[in-house]
């Protein structure tokens, strides 16, 4: 089931996980110094969307000169046309659960305020390249190039899942979205629950070896995660249960595609 993806990924050698790790470290400095600069201005909101398209656009673009310089093409990161309705229809299914879970169960629990369409567009837009430039950094380049040195699924798919959570640690302490009075277990917390989504976003990836389930499911995610934080939803918080349907779905899908 996962032929196209254990293909892609025994091509890679040492010299491509020293790459990817540099890509990594670049990153952490670039997003990190990104997220100080934007603190420190007063922006419009168009302005401040226009800042975050271009910010993420950026780093996917430096990954997309790498892949083409070292002729490996893009299909070597997951995006391709094969077998794309099936990818497509696997991340929609996926999606279902940050909906239902993050945004419509706690807003018909808890009634949902007035709704600004004009700004949740824009906040749709905004969360698809911010989802999207990361997925593409640590699921179709990071991630795959790990296997030159890390050669299964048990020891690459962690490793990877350990970067890309530990990854949003310093924006996020930049950002103060730590609660200051527990630090330590606030970091731990959205650490794992980062590498999990990580774990559930290299599962998805593998199916079809495609972004394309990947870019949904994340953009969905982060963009109901947002909803949920505005004044548009008042309700239970259900983000436990949402993680555990997750590793459920997850784990099925791994079943259902093992040799």
């Amino acid at each position: 089931m996962e032929s196209r993806y254990r293909q892609e990924v025994s091509n890679f050698r040492k010299k491509d996980v020293i790459i990817a790790l540099c890509v990594f470290f670049g990153y952490i400095i670039f997003i990190t110094a990104v997220v100080a600069i934007r603190g420190a201005l007063s922006v419009s909101w168009q302005l401040d969307a226009l800042i975050t398209i271009a910010t993420t656009a950026f780093p996917a673009a430096i990954v997309f000169l790498i892949v083409l310089r070292n002729k490996q093409g893009l299909s070597s990161i997951g995006l391709h046309k094969e077998k794309i309705w099936s990818a497509a229809r696997l991340g929609l299914l996926f999606c279902l659960i940050p909906i239902l879970f993050i945004a419509v169960i706690p807003g018909v629990s808890g009634g949902f305020n007035e709704l600004l369409v004009g700004a949740l567009l824009v906040n749709l837009v905004t969360t698809f390249f911010f989802a999207a430039h990361e997925d593409v950094i640590f699921v179709g380049f990071i991630q795959t190039r790990l296997y030159g040195f890390l050669k299964t699924d048990k020891a690459a798919i962690p490793a990877g899942a350990f970067l890309f959570a530990l990854m949003h640690v310093p924006p996020w302490l930049m950002m103060g979205r730590f609660d200051a009075d527990n630090l330590l277990v606030g970091i731990i917390q959205a650490f794992l629950a980062w590498f999990l989504m990580h774990l559930i976003f290299v599962s998805v990836f593998k199916k079809y070896h495609s972004l394309i389930p990947v870019f949904i499911l994340h953009t969905v995610h982060n963009f109901s995660w947002n909803f949920a934080q505005t004044s548009f939803v008042r309700g239970i918080d259900f983000s436990f249960i949402m993680l555990l349907l997750y590793a459920l779905a997850a784990g099925i899908l791994f079943w259902r595609t093992r040799k």
